[in-house]
């Protein structure tokens, strides 16, 4: 018996990698794990980069949390259930914004399409084939803004026999989903596939003491269907999905910084401390109680996930799209043409000060529509000793968003602080992307390979902005204040960014079983515009990135794997989210100097037994900012910051990941397994400033879960974990000392639940 059986298969619609949880076989060793991070099926052994990979079981044991997925790849770490986007970071790169208009130089893919914007995937996924996470830059391959790495998601595709499966979950907190496809032959050369899923519930894991209720309830609906055509050497796959997220976020921490027995600030902020004790410091220092209004609104209540908010932050996201692949097959060349739309609405309302009362109150509007186009070719030549990729991307992005606060009953506005009732940034904004793209790997002998690629991309984007402060309320995509206090910032411009990015690489098999790679590579991330509501519009150059890594695969054993690299990541006009004095109340991304990052990674595979897979992950970084001479304020007002030497925000400098799946027999009709993963994370900075009261301390997370299966697979039911040992853990800080407090983010408290499957 063995619990690993990763297969992938070249193809218009690439196979399931799957990571099958109760395959049954005599043999017991580790099997080839196939991907498509090249834009062909190889075995992940025999790339030259540093990938993970994930099936659709593994998909389904994580449900939609993408910490505990990327929690168990060295160097990666992920934030977003429930929260305002899904973020990863990889090697310490990530976006640390939720403002609409930035790009992540962590690029996320949807069957190869480029998802523009973060918060554009950030519903659930479901009926996923696999999940591949390439680390460092990978302009030569895919899309646009990919300095740091990609996420690529690949959904199961239609079949030609029929299959069909369904899925509910539920967990303590009484939220509920409901997954599910049908796929199936319709002719002989025409195959179908309908997926949908639903996610909803009565309640959730943080309690609101102002509306007495649990907030956190999923209200989320998306279908997708699918038909893919073959016939002789011609594919085409025609992909259209829609749906909508009414679903509650997670409700911001706001803690007090302010002393309530002498005038400044209380020790806790100054010692980082008041994150665990969010009551213990006052959050409008003394005015509410001094002025006897809002005296309910000065401290932030004592529960980490307990929130006091008179506007429970909630999302309204309509959303349509999908794509039409086509594939030819040309001789030993392939001609792939890719045409993708999207179309996103985003409504998003936040308590952003965490009170009773509309002190800091936030809208979030965007609207986004893309178009984009890309042409390939994938072929082999001389014998299979050439293997290349060259093709052409266009894409167009028309965004419109507008951001406001509402500040109407702000206890500092009583005392002549100047905080108008309502700040307003808005802006239309289009980008426009052009870019031709080639990848070769070439074999000098049997045990020698050479790899070259390059990009060159040319970005233009065209922007009409403004930030004004006004007097009334701001709703939807009629966010233009009727009255108009006064113009803070206009602007009406456009920018182009051109850039060549290039890959070199070499590899070298010393043996059958070992791989020795190193890559040289660059990295480039587009320029753009920070529009803050109640600031300074400020414009961003690109960020460019080089990296040299050096790395080894090796298969010690028919049952022992061991991946390592060691890298240098070098950036140059680094783009960074940061509290500016330019935009006092919300941070903007600007160009802030250089940063060097040194890193080693080790992944152990390790099958123990017929039944028992063990696997072990480690990576350590040691990152810096340099040649810089920004300077910052902190939520303890000391006075300017510098930020030289100081260390990028999410960059830990040691992580520890590790699994055990066990595997076992009850009987000839039902199998069994455990399973249980764990991550660890070092202290590390979610502000730039470095300062006591931008540290996350060190958490550890554990997940769970014990499984039953029918022999024949047709039923699975699972009771599972996450977070089980209830781990108090720190995801985003945002401190704004002329606002009076800070905003914490938590991971989610422990939620303990039972999945059901059932496959006809």
């Amino acid at each position: 018996m063995r619990i690993l059986d990763r297969y992938t298969t070249p193809g218009v619609a690439v196979t399931a990698l799957t990571t099958c949880l109760f395959n049954v076989s005599s043999a017991s060793e580790l099997e080839e794990i196939t991907v498509t991070a090249q834009k062909r099926a190889q075995s992940a052994q025999d790339v030259a980069l540093s990938i993970a990979a994930f099936g659709s079981d593994d998909v389904a044991r994580f449900g939609n949390d993408i910490g505990a997925i990327a929690g168990q790849v060295p160097g990666v770490e992920a934030y977003g259930s429930g929260s305002y986007f899904q973020s990863f970071f990889i090697r310490g790169i990530g976006l640390n914004e939720f403002s609409g208009n930035f790009n992540s130089p962590v690029a996320v893919h949807l069957d190869e399409v480029y998802v523009s914007k973060n918060w554009m995937f950030s519903r659930p996924t479901f009926d996923i084939d696999r999940i591949e996470i390439l680390k460092g830059p990978q302009g030569t391959l895919f899309g646009r803004n990919t300095t740091g790495g990609a996420a690529n998601y690949y959904t199961a595709a239609p079949t030609g026999e029929f299959e069909s499966y369904a899925r509910a979950s539920v967990d303590e907190y009484s939220r509920y989903s409901i997954e599910g496809a049908i796929s199936g032959s319709l002719t002989d050369d025409l195959s179908g596939r309908i997926s949908i899923y639903r996610g909803f519930g009565n309640g959730g894991p943080q309690d609101n003491l102002f509306t007495g209720d649990e907030h956190g309830e999923p209200d989320v609906l998306e279908f997708r269907g699918q038909l893919l055509w073959e016939h002789d050497s011609t594919s085409i796959r025609l992909l259209g999905y829609g749906g909508s997220d009414d679903s509650d976020m997670v409700g911001f921490k706001g803690p007090g910084i302010f002393s309530t027995t002498a005038p400044g600030f209380c020790p806790e902020a100054l010692a980082g401390s008041v994150s665990e004790s969010p009551e213990s410091c006052g959050k409008f220092a003394g005015i509410t109680t001094a002025f006897g209004q809002f005296e309910e609104a000065e401290f932030e209540p004592a529960g980490i996930h307990t929130i006091n908010q008179n506007l429970a932050p909630k999302r309204k996201d309509r959303f349509t799209g999908g794509y039409l692949r086509i594939e030819h097959e040309l001789g030993e060349t392939t001609l792939t043409s890719i045409t993708a739309i999207d179309q996103y609405e985003r409504i998003h309302v936040e308590d952003s000060d965490s009170t009773p009362i509309a002190s800091a109150d936030l809208n979030w509007y965007n609207d986004i529509d893309v178009f984009a186009q890309e042409l390939r070719l994938t072929g082999t030549t001389q014998e299979g000793r050439l293997n290349y990729v060259a093709g052409l991307f266009y894409s167009v992005d028309e965004l419109r968003q507008v951001d406001s606060g509402n500040f109407s009953e702000n206890p500092f506005n009583f005392v002549g602080a100047g905080l108008p009732p309502r700040l307003v940034g808005q802006f239309d904004q289009e980008v426009t992307s052009t870019a031709a793209f080639f990848n070769a790997e070439y074999d000098l002998n049997d045990s020698w390979a050479v790899i070259a690629g390059g990009r060159f991309t040319n970005d233009e984007t065209e922007i009409v902005a403004e930030t004004s402060a006004g007097l009334n309320d701001v709703v939807g995509d009629e966010n233009l204040p009727a009255t108009t206090l006064a113009v803070i910032d206009s602007l009406d411009t456009s920018r182009r960014d051109n850039d060549f990015s290039w890959r070199l690489g070499l590899s070298y098999h010393s043996s059958e079983e070992t791989m020795w790679y190193a890559n040289l590579a660059t990295g480039f991330r587009t320029g753009g515009y920070s529009v803050p509501f109640g600031g300074t519009i400020v414009e961003f150059d690109p960020e460019e990135l080089q990296s040299f890594e050096i790395g080894v695969k090796s298969d010690i054993s028919d049952t022992l794997r061991i991946n390592a690299a060691a890298f240098v990541y070098q950036y140059e006009d680094l783009q960074v989210n940061v509290d500016d004095p330019v935009s006092p109340v919300v941070p903007i991304t600007r160009n802030i100097g250089e940063s060097e990052t040194l890193g080693l990674e080790i992944d152990v595979t390790w099958l123990a037994t017929e039944n028992t897979e063990i696997r072990l992950g480690y990576s350590y970084l040691d990152a810096e900012f340099k040649e810089t001479d920004r300077v910052m304020t902190t939520v303890s007002d000391l006075g300017p910051i510098p930020l030289q030497g100081n260390r990028p925000v999410n960059t830990p400098e040691n992580q520890i990941n590790g699994s055990i799946n066990y595997v076992g027999s009850l009987s000839a009709n039902w199998d069994w397994s455990s399973y249980i993963d764990f991550r660890w994370v070092d202290d590390r900075f979610l502000e730039v400033t470095n300062q006591p009261a931008d540290a996350a301390p060190a958490y550890t997370v554990i997940n769970a879960s014990i499984g039953l299966q029918s022999a024949d697979e047709r039923m699975e039911f699972s009771l599972w974990a996450r977070n089980l040992t209830d781990e108090t853990y720190l995801t985003y800080i945002n401190n704004l000392p002329v606002v009076g407090f800070k905003l914490d983010i938590f991971g989610e408290q422990r939620a303990i639940g039972a999945n059901a499957t059932f496959r006809f």
